[in-house]
């Protein structure tokens, strides 16, 4: 019988010591992933279709009061576009043509202060976050004749801010999951600038080289960032 019991007690141990007061640390830790469902910058226009990566992020938040935090954000995603060099204004006897396919990698570092109030057993959060967007443009070029030129940008950054409607959920002491909703955004982005030599990318492609020497052609007139998303996260307490 004794070794019944303390089997038993040994298997009592670990929910005992879970059910104990954790640390009051005022520190949480995040990943979170999720979705774009609506998107407008440099290349994708607001009214086509376009594929965006999952966007990903890393959070952390000091908590200040019960009803008052700060939140750190760091982000990346890429949005990608197809189109064809006939939509930018060249003749189709002068593109014969290309098709051509854009993708924008896309990194952001954020803070700002959250209000929360407590609903159940979380919280109910609304916050504003600004600090930095940067991007970069790569376009892969690939004409009818089966040559695929691939032309890389420089990096911009612009200002960039965001604001966010979450629900925090804490099945347990330390550990959460939130669903967020969030709407981001940057201005005075600038064009970013083609790398290399274009008379040596494309020389043999004068259609092409028209097109890539006139950044408004193909780039638009848009210089600001626009995007929505819904992501699920995951929070320990530190």
């Amino acid at each position: 019988m004794k070794y019944l019991y303390l089997t038993a007690l040994v298997l009592l141990l670990p929910l005992a010591g879970y059910n104990q007061e954790v640390s009051k640390s005022r520190w949480t830790l995040g990943v979170e992933t999720g979705f774009n469902f609506v998107t407008d910058c440099l290349v994708c226009s607001f009214n086509q279709n376009h594929n965006n990566t999952l966007p990903y992020a890393i959070r952390a938040e000091h908590r200040i009061f019960r009803w008052l935090s700060l939140q750190f954000s760091m982000g990346y995603f890429s949005t990608t576009h197809d189109r064809f060099a006939t939509e930018f204004g060249l003749s189709l006897a002068e593109n014969a043509a290309a098709d051509l396919s854009f993708r924008l990698p896309t990194a952001t570092a954020t803070i700002g202060p959250r209000l929360q109030i407590r609903i159940g057993q979380g919280d109910l959060g609304l916050e504003y976050r600004s600090g930095l967007l940067t991007q970069t443009l790569q376009v892969q070029a690939t004409e009818f004749n089966g040559r695929s030129r691939a032309l890389q940008h420089g990096w911009t950054a612009a200002r960039a801010q965001a604001w966010r409607l979450s629900y925090t959920y804490w099945p347990t002491q330390q550990l959460a999951i939130s669903v967020n909703g969030e709407t981001l955004s940057a201005w005075n982005l600038g064009y970013p600038e083609l790398q290399g030599d274009l008379n040596s990318l494309l020389s043999e492609s004068p259609y092409l080289h028209r097109l890539f020497s006139e950044p408004d052609r193909y780039m638009g007139l848009v210089d600001y960032f626009w995007m929505s998303t819904i992501t699920i996260g995951i929070h320990y307490r530190i």
